[in-house]
């Protein structure tokens, strides 16, 4: 009898184990089918002059091809340097004195933001004008959206988010911002007449024409395709509204309540969407490739549109995995710098700056 009941168990667990293994074998497949495969495959040819007919092994080139190219180095020491010698020239002949120290640090500082290739320039100012614009702002609309009343917060979650493909509405906003016949030049037309501004004094912005513009048309179309704010609002239903009470009871204030109750147990949630919003505003193509295809004069060519460039207009794929190699690299570095900053606290349910401002009322 025993052995029959120990057999039984055994022939359970042996099914429940394929059976685990048949539920996850399609992921898995899938996985490693289109996400680590080519991610060998990209390891590999980033040493190799690449073709599809025979490969071979070059050794670093393509990554030395890559540091010297100016439009993709990481980092050009010497352009940093004339950057500096110039504005410390400029501010001379202007006020025809040297600059203070304090001015030459700040020179020194700009330098090396300059002293980048124009790729990664690119892109590390259209990720600050997208964590300002797409990350920071939702949180603020978040915690002030929850001040409204229950009926009002359903109708907002409702029309928070637009379920519209990525490349429908960049096609449409493309329409958008044209210069000849787009909507928002026509609403500046209509205003001119309106005030009855002479037509020779009409002046259109060039949108995506503009090498000042450019890039701020192609940020504000990410507020419609990623938008966090409605993980904010479900993160902030589930703080219990007990907390809130009981520090206005004890007399904080709005901004108090926020700084230390909102916040910290907002803490594990805004970390880990800073994660997923800077990948993806660092792998910005798409917008770019459709609305102004890297111009004007280089303006919006990001690091991603030059491996898209590399790959598929020059067909320089061994540059292309090589400069893909060092960008991963700089992604997973920044992602455990960002991970360092933002620990998660072990007891959520007890938050330090809740205890803090509990002993500072009692006290």
């Amino acid at each position: 009898m025993e052995n029959t009941i120990a057999a039984t168990g055994q022939g359970y667990k042996e099914k429940k184990f394929f059976f685990r293994w048949a539920i996850s074998a399609p992921g898995l497949l899938t996985q490693l089918i289109f996400g680590w495969l080519p991610l060998m495959i990209g390891l590999i040819s980033a040493f190799q002059t690449f073709n599809f007919k025979h490969s071979t092994w070059c050794g670093v080139e393509n990554f030395k091809s890559v540091l010297s190219d100016p439009l993709c180095t990481p980092f050009s020491p010497r352009a940093a340097t004339d950057h500096y010698d110039i504005s410390v020239k400029k501010y001379t002949e202007l006020h025809s004195e040297s600059p203070n120290p304090a001015m030459k640090v700040w020179y020194r500082v700009r330098s090396l933001y300059f002293g980048l290739g124009v790729v990664w320039r690119n892109t590390i100012y259209y990720v600050a004008l997208d964590l300002c614009i797409v990350f920071f702002i939702p949180i603020i609309v978040s915690i002030l959206l929850m001040e409204m009343p229950p009926w009002l917060i359903r109708i907002m979650m409702i029309f928070w988010w637009i379920p519209i493909a990525d490349m429908a509405s960049t096609i449409l906003l493309k329409y958008f911002y044209n210069v000849d016949y787009g909507l928002l030049n026509g609403l500046i037309k209509n205003f001119y007449i309106m005030i009855g501004k002479p037509e020779s004094t009409w002046l259109f912005p060039r949108w995506l024409n503009s090498p000042d513009l450019a890039m701020l048309c192609i940020v504000l179309p990410s507020i419609i395709m990623f938008m966090p704010g409605l993980v904010y609002v479900a993160a902030l239903q589930g703080i219990p509204q007990d907390l809130y009470d009981a520090a206005e009871i004890d007399g904080c204030g709005f901004l108090q309540k926020i700084w230390y109750i909102t916040l910290p147990r907002l803490r594990p949630i805004i970390s880990t969407m800073m994660i997923f919003a800077l990948i993806a505003a660092f792998q910005i193509m798409d917008q770019i490739l459709i609305m102004t295809g890297g111009g004007p004069a280089n303006k919006t060519i990001t690091v991603s549109y030059y491996i898209y460039k590399l790959s598929f207009d020059y067909l320089e794929i061994g540059k292309a995995n090589a400069l893909a190699v060092i960008f991963f690299i700089f992604l997973m570095l920044l992602t455990v710098i960002q991970r360092t900053f933002f620990k998660e606290d072990v007891d959520r349910g007890e938050d330090k700056k809740t205890l803090k401002l509990i002993d500072k009322k009692d006290g």
